[in-house]
Parts: C-alpha cells; sequence; structure tokens
C-alpha cells in the first residue's frame, strides 16, 4: 500500500515535468482508468469463478514488472510519453482484477461478527499508508532534485543529462516494484480452506452470463443500486479535481513542489485514518446511517470549494485533512454494509461493480478535470464540490431510501 502511493506521486509529478500540462497528467490518469473500468466486471467474475488470492497474486507480480520497466526506464533517460501512457494502459488492466479480489477476500478470512474490525483493520492500513507513502516519495523526489532540468526538445522525451526529478521519480517507481514482490510473497504465505473459490457453481455457466447475474442481482436491491449510483457520482464529480486538480495545485501555486504535494495528500490520509477509526468506534445507528452517510459523501466537497482559494501548502493541508475524515469514516461504513448485504456466492461480483462504480467514470472525471484545469483551476474546484455537496444534500432531504438503507440488510438472491 505505501509503495501505491510512490506510484501515485511519481507518476503525475513525472508527466508534470516532462510536460507541464495539466491535460496530459489528466489524460494518463485517465489512460490507466479505462482499462480498469472495462475490465472490472470480468475481474470480479474471475474473481468467484477461481480464487480470490490467486487473482491477486497474479496482478501484483505483473504491476511489479511494469514498475519496474517504468523505474528503468526514467532513469536511464529514455522515457517518453507515449510510453507512459502504454505502461498506464496495462497497469489499467492488473488493478481491473485486483480491486474486486481485494474486496472479496475479507468475508474468507474472518467470520462475520468480525467484518467490522478486519475492515477497520485493512482500511486503517491503507489510510496510514495515505498518510506515510506520499510524504516519504514527496521527500526521495525532492531530494534527489536538480535545480537545471531539461525536457527533451520535442517536449516528449527526458534528456539523459538533467530533469530536475528524475533520479528521484525512478526511484519511487522501482520502490513500487519492490513492494509488489513483498504483497506477492505474502499471498503465497496466505493458505484459505477453500481454494476452489467462492462460488463453484459458476464454473459450468459462460462467463457473460456470470456478470450479468451479479448485474442484474445487486440492480434488484433498490437501496444497492442507489448506493452504486451514489459512489459513481461521486467518482465523476471528486476524483479528477482531487488526483488531477492537487497535483497541479502544489506544482503551480506553492513553492515546495513535490514536497507540497507530498504533505497534502499524507495529510489526506492521516484524516482518513482518523475518520476509520472513528466509523470502528461510533458506527451510525440504523435510523441515522442514511444521513450520516450522506454527509459523509458531501463533506469533501465543502473542502474541494475552499481550497481552490487557498493561499498556501498548509491551509491545503488541513482541508485535505478534513476531507479524509470524511471519506474514511464514509469508507468503513459503506463496506461493512456491503459485505453484510452480499451473499458469498456473489462477492466478487457485487465487488466489481461498487469498484465499477467508483472508478468507471474516473477517466471522463480525470479527462474533463485536465481540460478544465487549464482553463480555470478555482473554477474546477467550485463546480466540482458545490455539485456533490448540493446532490449529497438533496438526497438525504428528498430520497426515503436513503432515509431506509439503515434496515438491517437482507442479502440480494
Amino acid at each position: 500500500m505505501i509503495g501505491d502511493q510512490f506510484h501515485l506521486i511519481a507518476l503525475p509529478w513525472l508527466v508534470l515535468q516532462l510536460t507541464g500540462d495539466g491535460f496530459a497528467t489528466g489524460s494518463v490518469l485517465a489512460a490507466a482508468s479505462i482499462p480498469r473500468a472495462l475490465f472490472m466486471l470480468l475481474g470480479g467474475a474471475v474473481t468467484d469463478r477461481l480464487s480470490p488470492r490467486l487473482v491477486m497474486l497474479a496482478s501484483n507480480i505483473a504491476r511489479m514488472v511494469l514498475s519496474v520497466i517504468i523505474g528503468w526506464l526514467v532513469l536511464g533517460g529514455g522515457i517518453e510519453m507515449w510510453m507512459i501512457y502504454v505502461l498506464a494502459l496495462t497497469f489499467g488492466v492488473s488493478d481491473a482484477f485486483f480491486y474486486p479480489a481485494q474486496l472479496a477476500i475479507l468475508p474468507r478470512v474472518v467470520t462475520p461478527d468480525l467484518l467490522p474490525a478486519g475492515n477497520a483493520l485493512q482500511h486503517g492500513g491503507y489510510q496510514l499508508s495515505l498518510f506515510v507513502g506520499p510524504a516519504l516519495a514527496g521527500l526521495l523526489i525532492a531530494g534527489f532534485s536538480s535545480s537545471d532540468m531539461n525536457i527533451g526538445p520535442d517536449g516528449g522525451g527526458l534528456e539523459s543529462s538533467g530533469l530536475a526529478d528524475q533520479k528521484g521519480i525512478a526511484y519511487a517507481f522501482l520502490l513500487d516494484a519492490v513492494t509488489f514482490l513483498a504483497s506477492a510473497v505474502t499471498l503465497l504465505a496466505l493458505r484459505i480452506s477453500d481454494e476452489s473459490g467462492i462460488a463453484p457453481n459458476v464454473r459450468g455457466r459462460a462467463m457473460l452470463t456470470n456478470i450479468w447475474d451479479g448485474i442484474t442481482a445487486a440492480w434488484a436491491d433498490r437501496p444497492l443500486r442507489l448506493f452504486l449510483i451514489l459512489l459513481g457520482l461521486d467518482s465523476l464529480l471528486t476524483t479528477g479535481p482531487i488526483s488531477v486538480g492537487i497535483p497541479v495545485l502544489a506544482h503551480d501555486r506553492f513553492v515546495e513542489g513535490a514536497l507540497a504535494l507530498g504533505a497534502i495528500t499524507s495529510m489526506k490520509g492521516m484524516g482518513a485514518l482518523l475518520g476509520s477509526l472513528l466509523a470502528g468506534l461510533w458506527p451510525p445507528t440504523a435510523r441515522w446511517f442514511g444521513p450520516v452517510t450522506l454527509t459523509a459523501l458531501g463533506g469533501p466537497g465543502v473542502c474541494l470549494v475552499i481550497m481552490a482559494f487557498v493561499p498556501d501548502m498548509v491551509d491545503a493541508a488541513v482541508l485535505a485533512f478534513i476531507m479524509g475524515v470524511s471519506g474514511g469514516y464514509f469508507l468503513i461504513v459503506a463496506v461493512v454494509w456491503l459485505q453484510a448485504r452480499t451473499p458469498g456466492a456473489m462477492m466478487g461480483r457485487v465487488m466489481s461493480l461498487v469498484m465499477l462504480a467508483v472508478v468507471g467514470l474516473a477517466p471522463i472525471s480525470q479527462s474533463l478535470s485536465g481540460m478544465l484545469i487549464d482553463l480555470n483551476l478555482e473554477v474546477l474546484f467550485v463546480a466540482a464540490g458545490t455539485s456533490i455537496a448540493l446532490f449529497s444534500l438533496g438526497m438525504l432531504l428528498f430520497s426515503p431510501t436513503v432515509k431506509a438503507m439503515g434496515d438491517l440488510p437482507k442479502n440480494i438472491s
């Protein structure tokens, strides 16, 4: 998880160093998101048909190889934009299989009564990595920076004699590869009583039929359907402004550069860790589940609006911390609710739908954000933040389904 944060800091920073263009940054992130979305449902079906552990293992090995390739290319000064697009696309395919398996594996290694604690540990570890990883990545990149930056004559490649942060970026990708290796070794050591898969009966049916069964079952459950729609709108309105906008904000407004980006992202992770702990200690009651969930979903939107006008890194980091608290609380509450509502035989496919709702609209969000950032960063933050905050408020006030979401979940059939 810490290695993932090295990648997420190094990739947009590499593109900004190569091009200085917000649209290029957004399009690279979209290039990874498109195959991630396209293959997500297939990843869920394969997870149910085989084993979450095996799917995660294969994905980690593939991403380890890709991280070594991009690190080696950057270190040698031979990286060009077309190479970054190809590697981002391939990385996205591997992600599409990993994420549904990651969500589906936890109910297989802990008993149902331990799901809240298990999710708190798993996602708390992830949020801790958001706090530690970006700061370390920012320090690594800044520590190997050089005052003379030379971009290739056509703007498409690095001259081997001096990209400002060339070595630090390369080392960040290579360290990410090492962490993928460590994760693969851990997965090899993991043993689950039934390695034949959660739902062996799906093997006798066509893969597309398995996928369609998961879609229709989830859509027939009204609260789950609403939840998927909420996640999709949140992804559309916040993924791009955060993943593209914050790196551009740090690059263009704050003198600390990569260090500012790492600090802001780390504070968001620290806030998310606190939010996860709060969700474990004080989960919402059935009566207040809908209102609390919608408030946590819309909270980051208010922070985005304010972030459009912050003058320095410290103010941006404080807002990122508040965004993290709200998002971390929402994440734990939502995942536990989803796992309790979903039967084991459908776990991989329903979780792939959840991930599709989160990442499926991410390429559109990132591409639009890249274009709008070149016009006006402040307008992007205000428009996106206001939209998600007002939508959450409207659903809270006028949707009867939201009020009923806290009822005891019944597994979809």
